[in-house]
């Protein structure tokens, strides 16, 4: 559960409210939340819901609106003076600054500033932004090294799968070329058993891939997952 100020709260973060209201809401003392926990317990505007905080005990909030799912503030959002109200020492994990346009830049105070505090740092709009991506990097990564394991074990597959042709078909091929078949057409015969083996396997792979790929980024969208592309080569 976080907390935020709602006075000037669209100037730091863009909550995209799909029913009820957002600074409203929280300043009347009722939950946000966000599309994903609405669904799973299929909860809307208005729906009552028994809480328990650890130092006062057990009670109910209204949800009083529903958001897109936000990385930056999570699934559950209230607003400061209720979060307070029930809790006597709560840990700030974030402070939020709006600039105007055109104001010199806050880094160098900031470091000087933060230089007492050894785990604690700051992030511009577009570092945060660089952040995340990077997070998804690393696990797409993670995608393309076992993509590259799977391209390898389909090698060995297509050239154990070739050998054993040739062997197991020794005879036949011996009474191809007693019948005529001459060594370079057999030369060609493997190599387009090949290709048609790996042409028939990519085929397949590239139609279910696309398929399952487009349901994940399907499954998705309410994260933040809204385009599909093709990475097609240009």
């Amino acid at each position: 559960m976080v907390a935020a100020t709602p006075a000037n709260l669209s100037r730091t973060v863009t909550l995209h409210v799909t029913s009820g209201s957002g600074a409203p809401a929280m300043a009347a003392g009722q939950l946000l939340i966000d599309t994903n926990t609405a669904r799973a317990n299929h909860l809307h505007v208005g729906s009552v819901v028994p809480v328990r905080f650890a130092q006062t005990g057990s009670s109910t909030m209204t949800i009083g609106g529903i958001y897109k799912p936000n990385p930056l503030v999570g699934g559950f959002v209230l607003g400061d003076r209720f979060f307070l109200s029930h809790f006597d020492n709560p840990l700030r994990i974030g402070v939020l600054l709006g600039t105007v346009p055109g104001a010199p830049d806050l880094g160098p105070a900031l470091n000087r500033m933060l230089t007492r505090y050894a785990n604690v740092g700051y992030k511009t709009r577009a570092q945060f932004l660089q952040s995340q991506q990077n997070k998804i990097n690393q696990e797409l990564g993670l995608v393309y090294v076992l993509l590259a394991l799977a391209v390898l074990v389909a090698l060995i597959g297509i050239v154990n799968t070739l050998m054993l042709s040739v062997f197991e078909r020794t005879r036949e091929i011996g009474l191809l070329r007693a019948v005529g078949m001459k060594r370079r057409q057999v030369r060609a015969m493997i190599p387009s058993e090949s290709l048609i083996v790996a042409l028939f396997g990519a085929v397949v792979g590239i139609v279910i891939g696309a398929g399952l790929g487009t349901a994940l980024a399907w499954s998705l969208r309410d994260d933040g997952v809204t385009n599909i592309a093709v990475p097609i080569p240009a």
